[in-house]
């Protein structure tokens, strides 16, 4: 309860919220055909589809700002390419050396988002939506499949590039990343979506506000 009456404090500041535990407990009921699974089975972070998941939630929302409108003249049609990797996660590290042995690299899925000319999207830093996270928003996009993260697939869904600041391990405090950029830089700023991890906020939370 008492998480609940924290995301009710930020609607009365002003905060809009999506609250991926709903829908994530939704897809996990999906039990047909293999579906992949919203979390690594050998880390803590999401997968493919997990992180698709959110990124359409969030577009969703976004497509209802009335300053949308705007961006819609200027959309941009992209695509996906289907890719796979192999990684030991972050779970895998923390195991004692001998039990390390015991476990196979795990094979993952991704989508890499192809900007309209072709080439991999990547982020732009002009751009008026802001995702700001910590490393949920920097695997699949930084690193392994990349040009697959959140950012490339929220730009899929709203048809528009995101300005991605991310930090390693440092969800709460990778704001002052984006602040250094100063008052100029953040004037087109339209929507700053703040993507947490569960250890920091007991469960994923993407937060934005309307600028």
């Amino acid at each position: 309860p008492y998480f609940r009456k924290f995301l009710a404090s930020l609607s009365a500041a002003g905060v809009e919220v999506v609250d991926l535990l709903p829908p994530y407990l939704a897809a996990r009921r999906e039990k047909e055909g293999g579906v992949e699974p919203l979390y690594q089975r050998q880390d803590t972070h999401w997968t493919d589809r997990g992180l698709r998941i959110a990124a359409d939630l969030i577009a969703t929302r976004l497509k209802k700002y009335p300053w949308y409108a705007a961006l819609k003249p200027h959309a941009r049609r992209y695509s996906v390419k289907e890719t796979s990797f192999e990684r030991f996660g972050d779970l895998h590290t923390r195991l004692p050396e001998a039990a390390k042995s015991k476990y196979k690299p795990e094979k993952l899925r991704a989508e890499q988002v192809l900007a309209p000319g072709g080439g991999f999207y990547e982020d732009d830093e002009q751009s008026p939506i802001v995702v700001l996270g910590d490393s949920y928003t920097g695997v699949y996009q930084l690193m392994d499949a990349e040009h697959a993260g959140l950012s490339a697939h929220l730009a899929r869904a709203v048809g528009y590039p995101a300005d991605l600041v991310m930090s390693y391990g440092g969800g709460p405090n990778v704001r002052n990343k984006l602040l250094r950029r100063g008052k100029d830089a953040l004037e087109s700023k339209r929507v700053v979506i703040w993507v947490m991890t569960a250890r920091d906020l007991d469960a994923t939370q993407a937060f934005y506000c309307d600028l």
